[in-house]
């Protein structure tokens, strides 16, 4: 999986830390951002296939940042992530494209799972895209 790329983005630095070890071990190329402005500029630069993005942030929040990531490229499957989220918080990301919710503490196996379910769908939409073309 060293060909996917991976954004995640989180307010807390052990979040961060934690997740990107995870991924990293699982051989995913990933970069992570504090908040959401400089998501949206790393997320320009980096153009990831998935990004994990925490709802909760100081600053941008993280539906606003989805909407953002969707409108830059809709095909990235953008995996929520939060601790303390309602059934509301996660209705309007799923409205919005979100590929997936997961609670914090983030299961490890959970995240691994979810990650490569999106990274499967992410290939095979490339995979349909070049046979199309």
């Amino acid at each position: 999986m060293e060909n996917v790329k991976i954004l995640v983005v989180d307010d807390e630095k052990n979040i961060l830390e934690s997740v990107k070890m995870v991924l990293n071990y699982e051989k995913y190329n990933v970069q992570v951002a504090g908040d959401g402005v400089g998501a949206i500029d790393l997320f320009k630069k980096f153009l990831p296939d998935i990004v994990l993005l925490d709802v909760k942030m100081p600053g941008l929040d993280g539906l606003k940042v989805l909407r953002t990531f969707k409108e830059l490229n809709p095909i990235a499957e953008i995996i929520m992530i939060s601790g303390h989220s309602g059934i509301e918080e996660a209705v309007e990301a799923s409205r919005l494209g979100a590929f997936d919710f997961l609670e914090k503490p983030i299961s490890r196996d959970k995240l691994v799972l979810t990650v490569r379910n999106a990274a499967e769908k992410i290939s095979l939409l490339k995979e349909n895209f070049n046979l199309r073309h």
